[in-house]
């Protein structure tokens, strides 16, 4: 009898766990729901880092960028920008025709034509929805928290000229190895884990990420006045 009890018990909890597990999960089909969903978006919050291997000599460049993006893909946020070995944070609103910069020193707003602009391509609203549209070879992983919530975990690769949105010229590859979250509830993207140095000065062991919040929470990015 108490076998029995015990049984029922083990083979009841192995139920409890499983429930609500994910079943037949199309990855392709996740990234294309969120592709969708993320473009009606009113707004959200990034954060983007570069992760290097503490050994290593620090590459220079853009280190991380944490702000906000809008409706339309404007985006307003602050720069680390390590150079000369000191770190800047500097302050930049991108809006379609015109990048606009505030360096500490000076605390003067610099307009500047987008392609002439000192952090060249960056672009994080473009990049945080392209991505879900650019994947390739698509695998789902499973499922893990991001956010205190449910995400289906998605793997896959990213051509190079896809990435300088974020790194600017990439030399290093053809391909990157790619870890996405997509929320099992909302179908939005929670974050973006790309493994690999992206530059020659750059140290094996390199990755980025970009972590999103506030989705679809309002923001209305100006020119600074």
């Amino acid at each position: 009898m108490v076998g029995t009890i015990v049984l029922a018990l083990l083979v009841g909890g192995g139920a409890a766990a499983c429930e609500g597990e994910p079943e037949n999960v199309d990855p392709q089909a996740v990234l294309s729901d969120a592709s969708a969903n993320m473009k009606q978006l009113a707004g959200f919050h990034f954060l983007y880092e570069l992760h290097q291997p503490e050994s290593a000599d620090r590459a220079e460049g853009v280190q991380s960028v944490e702000g906000d993006i809008d409706a339309t893909g404007d985006m307003q946020a602050t720069v680390q920008i390590l150079g000369g070995g000191i770190l800047l944070n500097v302050d930049f609103v991108a809006l379609a025709d015109t990048h606009y910069l505030r360096y500490p020193l000076s605390q003067q707003w610099q307009a500047v034509a987008p392609e002439d602009s000192p952090l060249g391509e960056l672009n994080l609203a473009a990049f945080s929805i392209q991505i879900l549209d650019r994947i390739v070879d698509p695998s789902y992983e499973g499922t893990d928290k991001k956010r205190g919530k449910k995400a289906y975990h998605i793997s896959g690769m990213v051509v190079a000229a896809d990435l300088e949105q974020i790194a600017g010229s990439v030399s290093t590859a053809d391909l990157f190895a790619t870890d996405l979250w997509v929320g099992i509830d909302d179908s939005l993207l929670y974050e973006v884990d790309i493994s690999g140095p992206m530059t020659t000065k750059e140290a094996d062991g390199t990755w980025r990420s970009i972590v999103l919040s506030n989705l679809n929470v309002a923001v209305d990015v100006k020119a600074p006045q």
